[in-house]
């Protein structure tokens, strides 16, 4: 499992020319495309547990959910996803009642996105995810407040959905 993400403290890696340098007042940083070698180092920047899956997506396991880093697309299509599946199992008598927390969740935040999914047992899922396209690359620094960010948010929404759909489901 990973840690609380609420305890996110960045801690940079070691090499230097991994964490970027900063920018002199008035002049702009270099912007890089993130890979899947840098999302590491974000991940361990925060001490995040993570793993490998078969589709070479980055997973970091939480106690109620698995948070995934993943990389989509090609060229000016080419996005990275902080995507979250959920494992509370609803069923699909319970889907008209979460999608009204859904909605609500929508109603009251920006992000992450969130959507059911229902599965072939009749399982109803829930997933969040927040993205961001790679074509002109990001600044280091920043991405790295997001990606923290986004995983926070993910645990965050995780945590309000089962308080909110434990008596209405």
């Amino acid at each position: 499992m990973s840690t609380d993400p609420h305890r996110f403290r960045y801690m940079p890696p070691e090499d230097p020319a991994a964490r970027g340098q900063r920018a002199p007042r008035g002049r702009r940083r270099a912007v890089t495309v993130p890979d899947q070698a840098m999302v590491k180092r974000v991940l361990e920047g925060f001490e995040l547990k993570y793993s490998v899956d078969d589709d070479g997506d980055l997973l970091a396991p939480f106690e109620d959910c698995r948070v995934y880093c993943m990389f989509r697309g090609g060229g000016d299509d080419r996005t990275f996803a902080v995507r979250t599946f959920h494992d509370t199992a609803f069923t699909i008598n319970d889907k008209p009642a979460l999608l009204d927390v859904i909605d609500e969740w929508h109603r009251r935040t920006l992000w992450p996105k969130a959507y059911s999914h229902t599965m072939d047992n009749g399982d109803v899922r829930v997933v969040s995810e927040v993205i961001t396209p790679l074509v002109d690359g990001l600044d280091q620094e920043y991405f790295t407040l997001c990606v923290g960010q986004w995983i926070s948010a993910a645990v965050d929404f995780d945590t309000w959905l089962i308080e909110e759909t434990r008596g209405r489901a």
